[in-house]
């Protein structure tokens, strides 16, 4: 079952949250309103991510912003270039860079590569 949020006064509100809520317990800033069964965290890119991340149905102003972050947080971390050169032809996605470096680093491939 989706989470369901909406926006109120610049916080975040999720109703049916059982399922996520040791997830959005996690969250700072996050608050329970027993009256009316929900969790309510603060409209921050970070909290977007997170409930875009974990299935969250939102509105379409917060999907939009939720998108949005997500965008600007995977463009701000995408590599820029593979450690090595990648064995194909064709110019590689910034996912797909990401991929082959976590892999080969995790299989140890290219010793002495440096990650910073």
């Amino acid at each position: 079952m989706p989470l369901l949020a909406e926006l109120k006064e610049n916080r975040v509100f999720i109703y049916d949250s059982y399922i996520h809520k040791e997830t959005i317990k996690e969250m700072p800033g996050r608050r329970w309103h027993p009256e009316c069964k929900a969790w309510s965290v603060p409209c921050t890119s970070e909290s977007l991510i997170t409930l875009h991340l974990t299935g969250c149905k939102m509105s379409g102003t917060l999907l939009d912003k939720a998108q949005a972050a997500h965008q600007q947080s995977m463009s701000k971390n995408a590599p820029k270039s593979p450690l090595e050169p990648m064995p194909i032809k064709a110019r590689p996605y910034a996912h797909q860079i990401t991929g082959y470096n976590l892999a080969c680093m995790a299989l140890g491939i290219f010793a002495g590569c440096d990650t910073s």
